[in-house]
């Protein structure tokens, strides 16, 4: 008896083991899973982009092939990088992963809460999906005030000129008491009219212009100056305050100004054949120094045009040029142009150049045998006067003796005597 019941259990055991193996054999049937999933930021805002990465499993002993996978974003969410359509992983190991990554945009307008993503998959040889739902938390973040836009004025040196700020509400929030403060750079650049302005209410992508005046003094240098600013706003239940600065490039060059204060050795007149000379004043009456100066004459009455080196000519300075040449021996009488140029480099190291033109006459000289005669004849003209006036003398003392005396000489006798009388 006890026998039999031995012998019963080893069959009924021997009968199992078919079952135990069919059991087994469901294992390695593919299971796919996509429970396991994360996206960031964490929790997303309104308008914000966002990534969500979800990990499908092969959970069995069998490759899974052709697997199917599908994301239907419902609002708030829009995809962002690619469209909603069936993408196909050829293939899935055993016990082995592929994770999936999609980029999403929450709406701008979307109002705090949790919302629902749905993943849909599928592997070769089934027609359903299988479907999980991901829990995506939307709050709106802090109200967000920047500013967008800075375009300054070209401003030189001892001028002024304008700085117009756009600030923009990025939030989804309304923005209210905001105030708007630029001040001063160095106490060279500076702000003219109201340092502080504001604006009682600024809603969710609005956009404010505000424009300042702005003086630059006279010391400035060329180079960028900042000035801070400050934005202080509020929303419904915090307060702000935000940093920025506003850049300022000076641009400005130096001014140069020629002025000729004479021309030739005699009256502002020019000779043939002759040295002579310009003199040039050069005025820098910019805010910049000019640098590389130099003064070169062009003309046609000068087979060499002479030129001079200055070096550098500072900010309200000027410097004195001479130019010598010697001018042509067949030159005729009349007159031409003479051109004057200053040559410099600018505050960038460009090379600029200002002229002045100017017409001279020239006289022509008459030839030197022509002059050595006329030298001749004054000389001669001279010992001819000497020569006459010392005939004339030697004729009047004859004259008074030969004639005077004897006609006259008794009644300047009795003259004489009369005189000599009336005196006693």
């Amino acid at each position: 008896m006890k026998f039999q019941k031995i012998f019963l259990l080893f069959l009924l055991s021997t009968m199992m083991v078919p079952f135990i193996s069919g059991a087994t054999t469901d294992f390695d049937i593919i299971n796919l899973s996509a429970k396991t999933y994360n996206y960031s930021p964490a929790p997303v805002s309104p308008g914000q982009e966002f990534s969500v990465w979800i990990q499908l499993t092969n959970n069995s002993n069998v490759v899974a092939k052709n697997v199917s996978y599908i994301l239907e974003p419902k609002y708030p969410f829009t995809l962002s990088d690619f469209n909603n359509s069936e993408v196909v992983v050829s293939s899935i190991a055993p016990y082995q992963s592929t994770i999936i990554k999609y980029t999403l945009k929450t709406d701008l307008q979307a109002i705090d809460g949790i919302y629902d993503l749905e993943f849909k998959f599928k592997r070769e040889g089934t027609n359903t999906y299988s479907i999980e739902k991901y829990k995506i938390d939307v709050v709106s973040d802090n109200a967000v005030l920047e500013l967008i836009r800075t375009e300054v004025s070209e401003i030189s040196i001892g001028s002024d000129g304008t700085i117009d700020l756009t600030i923009k509400n990025l939030g989804t929030k309304d923005i209210k008491n905001i105030f708007m403060t630029l001040n001063d750079s160095e106490d060279v650049v500076k702000v003219i009219n109201l340092k502080t302005m504001f604006f009682e209410n600024l809603k969710s992508g609005g956009e404010i212009k505000v424009s300042y005046k702005i003086v630059v003094s006279k010391l400035a240098n060329k180079k960028s100056y900042t000035l801070p600013l400050e934005i202080k706003y509020s929303d419904s239940s915090n307060d702000y305050l935000i940093s920025r600065n506003v850049g300022v490039l000076l641009n400005d060059n130096p001014n140069m100004v020629i002025n000729i204060t004479s021309i030739g050795q005699i009256n502002n007149k020019i000779f043939t054949n002759n040295k002579e000379k310009i003199d040039v004043e050069i005025y820098n009456v910019g805010n910049i120094d000019a640098e590389s100066v130099y003064v070169e004459l062009n003309t046609t009455i000068t087979d060499i045009n002479p030129k001079y080196f200055i070096g550098s000519i500072e900010k309200d300075n000027y410097d004195n040029v001479t130019l010598e040449f010697l001018t042509k021996s067949d030159l005729k009488s009349g007159s031409y142009p003479i051109e004057v140029i200053v040559n410099y480099k600018d505050s960038s190291l460009k090379k600029q150049t200002i002229k002045k033109v100017m017409t001279v006459e020239v006289i022509a000289k008459k030839s030197s045998n022509f002059s050595l005669m006329t030298i001749f004849s004054g000389i001669m003209s001279v010992v001819l006067f000497v020569i006459g006036l010392a005939v004339l003398i030697l004729v009047l003392r004859w004259a008074n003796k030969a004639l005077l005396k004897p006609a006259f000489g008794g009644f300047f006798t009795y003259i004489k005597t009369k005189f000599k009388k009336k005196k006693k």
